[in-house]
């Protein structure tokens, strides 16, 4: 529970300190220097336009960086954010192949044999699920 001891002149006045900290800061080099790199980065920003995202960490995801793409529900992860085998191991439900152009849902079963494929090509759980690695030429189309 809240102090009640505090009064509505308690909170202006440590408001009114917030805000005149808050304008002397913004005078300092710092500040400014930051103020001119965050109008830099939506500058860029705004100038990728359509580049894809990452739907775990909202980051750009680049042409020429590994990723994974959700088709069924249209999603781009970036590397970092892509399952790995060991997390569609222990939880496979949600992940899916595409068999003659359906979704289909891993089960239990056929989601165990695909770990084990996947051990047995030479792969590990530390691996990630579905990850796409551009090779050079096709990060410059």
């Amino acid at each position: 529970m809240a102090d009640e001891s505090y009064t509505k002149a308690d909170y202006i006045a440590a408001e009114q300190a917030v805000i005149a900290a808050e304008k002397a800061l913004s005078k300092t080099p710092e500040a400014q220097a930051l103020k001119r790199a965050r109008d830099r980065l939506d500058e860029i920003i705004d100038a990728l336009g359509e580049a894809s995202a990452c739907e775990g960490c909202g980051q750009p995801v680049f042409d020429d960086e590994p990723y994974s793409y959700d088709s069924e529900n249209g999603l781009t992860f970036c590397e970092g954010c892509t399952p790995t085998w060991s997390e569609f191991q222990a939880n496979p439900s949600g992940f899916y192949r595409i068999i003659e152009g359906e979704h289909v849902l891993f089960t239990p079963e056929t989601a165990a044999k695909a770990v084990e494929d996947h051990l047995a090509a030479g792969g590990s759980l530390s691996d990630r699920f579905g990850l796409v690695v551009p090779t050079a030429r096709e990060a410059t189309q």
